[in-house]
């Protein structure tokens, strides 16, 4: 059996708070992720779901436990994050956008248009390359942001909640096109979640925690062949399966 893409291993995280109460946001978690898997993290308001992202991004460190990325320690740069809010540079084209982390390498001016053009390519945005981010719908956006992310080809993508400010049937499109770079791409990606119906529809599994601090409830295999139909009947039973986990948790 092959070495997981990512290994978290009784991960705990407590903040201090300015007044010096220790708020504590997960407490001894542990799970892994698959090589290309796509996993998606789903839990109540409140229960650490961005504080886990940032951690296995490197971005913040835990109280306890570690994090595994190809069986190493993680750092920045060692996956992408990206964020419910675009943060696009909005003095910069699409294409310069999703530039700028290669520019941050230091990848030759050649190759790094060359790399964003691809990218400009794969979701969809040829025709917008000089065009800048007031000048793109919202799904559109999200696009670009998706695109600079893998323009630095990450070992894993974290999305945390990436459509969650986009209208219902720019959402579906949206989830429709991930699944296809997914596929293309072949990246391990990490996505979390409020939104059940979402989680079942993207996921090979999903893992939901419980309200805080956030502890692994269960982790969910989401057996179900793509493309997924919202309307069938083992859609709807697992949606309703996991809707009954997070109420649970509600009601705690």
């Amino acid at each position: 059996m092959s070495q997981p893409k990512v290994v978290v291993e009784n991960l705990s995280k407590t903040y201090i708070t300015k007044d010096g109460t220790q708020v504590e946001a997960l407490e001894n978690i542990t799970f892994h992720v698959n090589e290309q898997e796509l996993l998606c993290i789903i839990g109540p308001n409140g229960c650490g779901k961005t504080t886990l992202l940032r951690l296995i991004a490197g971005i913040d460190t835990p109280t306890r436990g570690r994090i595994l990325i190809d069986n190493q320690e993680t750092k920045p740069g060692r996956a992408a994050l990206i964020f419910q809010e675009f943060s696009l540079f909005p003095w910069r084209t699409v294409l310069d956008n999703i530039k700028f982390g290669l520019e941050i390498l230091n990848v030759p001016t050649q190759e790094s248009h060359k790399i964003a053009q691809n990218y400009v390519k794969l979701v969809g945005l040829e025709g917008f390359e000089q065009k800048f981010p007031h000048e793109l719908s919202e799904g559109m956006k999200q696009k670009v942001a998706i695109a600079r992310a893998l323009a630095v080809n990450p070992p894993v993508l974290l999305l945390d909640e990436p459509f969650a400010f986009l209208d219902a049937q720019t959402r579906n499109r949206m989830q429709e096109e991930l699944l296809r770079i997914w596929e293309q791409e072949k990246k391990t990606m990490i996505f979390v979640s409020h939104n059940v119906d979402e989680a079942v529809y993207l996921a090979d599994r999903i893992l939901a925690l419980t309200a805080r601090p956030g502890k692994v409830k269960t982790v969910c295999e989401v057996a179900l062949r793509r493309p997924r139909q919202r309307t069938s009947q083992p859609f709807i039973r697992k949606r309703e399966e996991m809707l009954k986990t997070l109420i649970e948790e509600l009601d705690t």
